[in-house]
């Protein structure tokens, strides 16, 4: 698909796993800064894995399809949130596409866990007076 169509990527840094997640237009400019994005990221995510996750999106330039396919040559992962998306994705890469509920075994929810751990030290330092009273 062609077209101008505004565009919008967020970048997930988790534990095992890189992600972009891709929405609206993957055209023109928007092909460029993810691009872009990557390639900084890739210098420093060591042998986590590539996952590319398709979002809402409205179209795709040829140039789009074409950093798609060489990402997919490159071992990524692509997860579809859109019935579109997955056929995009499959008409890119000519394979099955993990849908929103198959995601990456560290998910989102993993992420969150690892997270909070991490934090519980600090809400335990912010929160003292809580602490004791609870005593």
């Amino acid at each position: 698909m062609t077209g101008n169509h505004s565009s919008n990527f967020y970048i997930h840094d988790l534990a095992t796993s890189f992600c972009i997640e891709i929405g609206g237009g993957f055209s023109g400019q928007a092909v460029q800064q993810v691009e872009q994005s990557w390639l900084t990221a890739s210098s420093v995510i060591g042998n986590r894995a590539l996952v590319i996750a398709l979002g809402n999106v409205t179209n795709i330039d040829p140039d789009g399809r074409a950093l798609l396919l060489r990402w997919h040559q490159g071992g990524a992962q692509f997860i579809a949130k859109s019935p579109l998306a997955n056929q995009l994705i499959g008409a890119i890469t000519g394979e099955p596409v993990t849908s929103r509920v198959e995601a990456t075994p560290d998910g989102y929810r993993s992420w969150f866990a690892a997270s909070a751990l991490r934090l519980l030290p600090v809400l335990v330092l912010l929160f003292p007076a809580t602490m004791i009273a609870a005593r």
